[in-house]
């Protein structure tokens, strides 16, 4: 009789120590699921590549003294 006791006890605990995404609520920030999830619409993409070859990307860039 007490084995079993132990036993509904151990299961009454596990149950409530395994189950809290059963109760647990969803999130209020979806986060970047949102972003990446599938899309129903056909979306034509903007890309831009800018490459700049003036004069005034010849120079050597110095840097000072460390800010401390």
């Amino acid at each position: 009789m007490r084995k079993k006791i132990i036993i509904s006890i151990l299961l009454f605990v596990s149950f409530f120590a395994f189950s809290g995404d059963l109760f647990a609520a969803d999130d209020q920030y979806p986060g970047d699921t949102e972003i990446y999830g599938v899309s129903t619409q056909a979306i034509e993409p903007n890309v831009l590549i800018f490459l700049d070859n003036s004069g005034s990307m010849t120079g050597n860039v110095v840097s000072g003294t460390a800010y401390d």
